[in-house]
């Protein structure tokens, strides 16, 4: 397998491992941990599976250091570049080190990435010390790069810096991380390569392993699928309540001892202060417990975000023996009445005999007091508990509920203070007795607002293990980097913000999720559609409504921008907030209820029985109703006729305002908030059905051959004896030469040129042999692109009968959708030929061999999608379509047969050789756009990476444009070589010119007249395409 091939390949998930699901970061969200002692300072390794949402100037993924030092940082580029970049400095001295920047930019936010890192500062090589590697393959190539000193130590794994993902030490700069974290792990003392952490698989699928059985290191940690979001490290079996459980202390040891351990997995520091110490002689469980004698003796721990609560839910218990009972006794605080410092207060107060937890929002004021009867005796245990959950904080003592409990959402102030036990402040309230087992746990409520049987037992210590703190809001959708549809992970639709609109002046949030139109005529559509021949379903929350919100659908193959007014174009259906529809270019009808902000619009998709549904907060509208829509019944659908295409998801506004509407979408990453149709699949590559092409190079193969001038032998990734096909053949370096067509039909030893010669005989351009092809004498000492194309097996090789003519060989790939034929004009009239396939062709090039001639292109989007008999293009020339009556007969080009007019002049027997596709999902596609003359240009959804595709200008004369990935320079994006199919030079590029490749098509980033033109219509054909699912646990990935 090539580079190229390797690079390219799909994200999938190796021997069926699955990811569940993923932490989707806001920007302002982050996981952090400061190791409790450092480890290997010059040797490790980061595996992350990664999706990016927003695409800002910076998108850090992980960093150790501080504000007042540079950093290290892993982050997507500037500018708009989203180039892979890692900041460096020493430990030691705190000076910057370096950096290393890729020149390939990685900005596609429409499947998830596998990033590996692997560091060594031992290495003698400067280029060893730092390995960064990309779905499998290592990135050499840098526009910036100093590697660090040999045995430099760094911030990772080290005890005095915290490692962060998802945030960057940047004192005035917004770095945060936007986007989803679907596995990420840390290997504490080894450079490793990507080996360990994933495969190739045999369809070329770069798959994801297993990573929990290797040795992660004393602060190694993995964070996989929805632990992402709460930092649970499962590296060593760690469970999310380890991750919960934020201090645990036994007070177990030698008598009066004044030191202790805390249990949890964080090993915070105890400070023992005044006469606080271990009793052996009184203890609950265990061997002793600790000590106070109520003249200020408290332990604490430092003020970390370790014990920062927020608005989660908490539990807070202890066992507890009071010797006398005094005033106030203060069992646990991170309280201080000075300073803004109050957080919460766990005390009992004997004059009103109340257990009492005081809480503050906002560290002076907004104190809220729960307080319930007690009345305890001296000398007795007693369990004593404090939790918030379902929106209430409850007490206990023994299991027992005190009260009802108390409704509080407060989100608790974080107090710049220690936690205290024992007292609170600098010694305030103290407790006089005995306190055992004392245990702060956030994100759980464990007793659920129920009595329970009080612990007749000390508490297990956890599971060991590396957990994070999260700090901000960190999602956990479904959204993974492997497919599991049965448990409903795989890679989920978002919205595109790779699409470029007319009046484009978008935000997105919340992982593209949502989408805000800040002109007027502007929409968004998504990265996935509903493919021909399955059904889909969403919901869109409109969020703000201030130029009537539309939701609804766009054909795929409408790569026009979203027409203005609510999308009312010709490919557009959508339901307006005004209760009307609109779709298919007709005017607006009345339809349904309106709808404003907040409510959730359903939308329906049925491409089999063609028909289209809305609801408005679950209910059906127009009187449909969900048995309707599981059935297909299409009486009361809002659009019918829309079979045989796939969709994408869609949102418009009107041209009445300027800023404005807000939509929410819900692609099935979270939980429907109302029933979803039954076979109605959620948009993701887990749901997608499977791809009629899995591994492209079942056939297409393109390769760059560096040619001797005598005899190179290359190998094709099929077999060219057993199959038919046609051959691609143009030099990419060296003086101007030919292009070469070679088909098995004609002959190995024939060969078809872009100038329109007739068929010439040279057994010297190419041989084959089994999967072994042979470039000859004929060509120079050159490199030359060769692509192949599979057409059906050469035994299968037929005449067809289909057409008004018979052919003379017919052979087609039902599979790839490519086909050739072989006929001999007849003497006059109108006439047709048959295919072989059974749906309609996309792209035609006819050939005649036996004379001169141009090469004659038929194209199913010319005059706007609709070429009818008449419209043509000419590929020898950079001439723009042009209409002849009767050009393709009578019939034109249908599902069985291709039709040939007397204006193409045949003459009577006729030698013809003719190529021809139909798209297949994923695998092939071909359509028009219209140019915006921006390094934002238009962004073409196939489903799947091509390897190879085509443009040509339609509406003025200009060239046409071939880019295949084999080319060199266009294995990474930018991709900016390309060749020129009606010419005979080499290839080249221009800053102008230059093309992002996808997981699911491709985008246009220069602004070159040849492709995009402000307002020019282009059309384009793709083939080669790797599918973003294979229809099992393989799945397309980010380029």
């Amino acid at each position: 397998m090539s580079i190229q091939q390797m690079f390219f390949a799909s994200l999938a998930a190796g021997g069926g491992y699955v990811i569940n699901g993923s932490g989707l970061f806001d920007g302002a969200a982050k996981l952090s941990r400061t190791p409790s002692s450092s480890s290997n300072l010059r040797t490790w390794t980061t595996s992350m599976v990664v999706k990016f949402g927003q695409l800002p100037d910076y998108n850090t993924l992980f960093g150790a250091g501080n504000n007042d030092q540079r950093k290290i940082s892993l982050h997507g580029g500037g500018s708009g570049a989203a180039t892979l970049s890692f900041h460096h400095n020493d430990v030691a001295d705190g000076g910057a080190s370096g950096n290393l920047t890729s020149t390939a930019s990685f900005r596609d936010p429409s499947a998830f990435y596998h990033i590996v890192f692997a560091m060594d500062t031992t290495q003698s090589t400067a280029s060893n010390r730092i390995k960064l590697y990309v779905n499998g393959i290592q990135i050499t190539d840098f526009s910036s790069s100093t590697y660090p000193l040999q045995n430099t130590d760094w911030f990772i794994n080290d005890s005095g810096h915290a490692t962060e993902i998802g945030e960057s030490y940047h004192s005035s700069i917004d770095l945060d991380y936007h986007g989803y974290i679907a596995s990420f792990a840390l290997i504490d003392g080894l450079q490793l390569t990507p080996s360990s952490f994933g495969e190739t698989t045999d369809d070329g699928y770069w798959s994801i392993l297993d990573p929990s059985g290797l040795t992660f290191g004393t602060n190694g940690f993995l964070l996989s699928g929805s632990d992402v979001a709460t930092g649970t490290d499962t590296s060593q079996g760690g469970t999310l309540a380890d991750q919960q459980l934020r201090f645990l202390c036994s007070f177990d040891g030698s008598d009066a001892a004044t030191s202790s351990t805390d249990d949890s997995t964080y090993g915070q520091t105890i400070t023992f202060t005044a006469d606080a110490q271990l009793d052996t002689a009184q203890k609950k469980f265990g061997t002793a417990s600790l000590l106070l004698d109520g003249t200020g003796d408290f332990v604490s721990i430092p003020d970390t975000s370790i014990v920062e609560i927020g608005s989660q839910d908490f539990t807070i218990d202890m066992q507890v023996r009071f010797t006398t009972l005094g005033a106030i006794r203060t069992l646990m605080a991170k309280w201080h009445s000075t300073g803004n410092n109050r957080s919460f207060l766990l005390y009992w107060e004997n004059s009103a005999a109340q257990l009492q937890f005081l809480v503050s929002s906002s560290g002076s004021g907004g104190i809220s007091t729960i307080a319930e009867s007690w009345s305890p005796s001296t000398d007795t245990w007693y369990h004593v508990a404090v939790e918030r959950t379902g929106g209430k904080i409850h007490l206990y003592v023994d299991g027992t509920m005190l009260g009802s409990g108390t409704a509080n959402t407060t989100a608790i102030f974080d107090a710049a203070t220690p936690l205290t036990i024992g007292a609170y402040q600098s010694g305030s309230q103290p407790f006089l007795g005995h306190i055992d087992e004392p245990r702060f746990i956030i994100g759980d409520g464990v007793y659920g607002g129920s009595n329970f049987t009080a612990p007749s037992a000390a508490y297990s210590n956890p599971t060991a293990g590396n957990n994070f703190i999260a700090t901000g809001t960190i999602t956990q959708p479904s959204d993974s980097g492997t497919n599991d549809a049965d448990n409903d992970y795989g890679n989920y639709a978002t919205f595109n913000p790779l699409i470029s609109e007319v009046n484009s002046s978008r935000a997105y949030a919340d992982g593209n999720r949502k989408v805000t139109l800040n002109n007027a005529d502007d929409g968004a559509e998504t990265t996935m559609f509903v493919p021909s021949g399955s059904k889909g379903y969403c919901e869109i929350t409109i969020v703000t409504d201030a130029a009537e919100p539309t939701v609804g659908i766009r054909r795929k193959d409408s790569q026009t921008p979203l027409s203005s007014t609510n999308l009312s174009g010709t490919l557009e259906w959508g339901y307006r907030g005004n209760g009307q529809k609109r779709g298919g270019g007709a005017s607006a009808a009345s339809y349904g209820d309106t709808f404003t902000a907040g409510d959730v619009i359903g939308v329906a998709i049925d491409t089999v029985n063609g028909a289209l549904w809305f609801s408005k907060d679950g209910t059906w509208q127009a009187s449909a109703t969900i048995g309707e829509v599981n059935a297909g019944t299409t009486t009361n659908a809002a659009f019918t006729g829309l079979a045989g295409h796939g969709y994408t998801f869609a949102v418009a506004n009107s041209s009445s305002g300027t800023t404005g509407d807000s939509f929410t979408a819900n692609f099935g990453a979270t939980a429907f908030e109302y029933t979803q149709p039954t076979d109605f699949i959620a948009l993701s590559t887990a749901n997608l059905p499977t791809p009629s092409v899995i591994n492209p190079a079942d056939h297409f193969h393109s390769v760059v051959v560096a040619h001797d001038g005598s005899s190179t032998a290359s190998t094709c990734s099929f077999n060219l004896e057993t199959n038919a096909w046609l051959a691609i053949i143009k030099n990419t370096t060296g003086a101007v030469e030919k292009w070469y067509w070679i088909n098995s039909l004609d002959g190995v030893n024939k060969y078809l040129d872009q100038a329109g010669s007739a068929l010439v005989t040279d057994a010297n351009v190419m041989s084959v042999s089994g999967t072994t092809f042979t470039l000859g004498s004929t060509l120079g000492n050159k490199s030359y692109l060769v692509e192949f194309h599979k057409a059906g097996l050469a035994s299968a090789t037929a005449a067809n009968t289909s057409g008004t003519e018979n052919t003379i060989a017919t052979s087609e790939n039902a599979t790839s959708g490519f086909g050739m034929a072989q006929f001999a004009s007849p003497s006059s009239g109108n006439f047709s030929i048959g295919h072989g396939f059974s749906v309609a062709l996309s792209y035609v090039v006819t050939n005649e061999t036996s004379r001169a001639s141009s090469w004659l292109n038929w194209h199913t989007s010319l005059n706007g999608g609709s070429p009818g008999t008449t419209y043509r293009l000419n590929q020898n020339a950079t001439t723009l379509q042009t209409s002849t009556a009767n050009y393709w007969g009578s019939t034109g080009m249908t599902s069985t047969v291709m039709g040939y007019g007397t204006a193409v002049s045949l003459a009577a027997s006729e030698n013809v050789t003719v190529f021809y596709w139909h798209s297949v999902d994923g695998y092939s596609a071909f359509g028009s756009y219209t140019g915006n003359n921006s390094a934002d240009g238009p962004m073409i959804n196939m489903g799947g990476s091509p390897n190879s595709w085509f443009t040509k200008r339609i509406d003025s004369a200009d060239t046409w444009q071939l880019v295949d990935v084999a080319v060199p320079d266009n294995d990474f994006n930018i991709v900016e070589e390309r060749l020129s199919i009606n010419a005979t030079s080499i290839a080249s590029s221009t800053a102008a010119m230059v093309w992002d490749r996808l997981s699911n098509g491709w985008k246009v980033r220069g602004n070159d007249s040849g492709f995009n033109a402000s307002g020019g219509t282009y059309i384009y054909g793709a083939w080669g395409g790797r599918p973003m699912t294979d229809g099992s646990t393989n799945q397309g990935r980010a380029r």
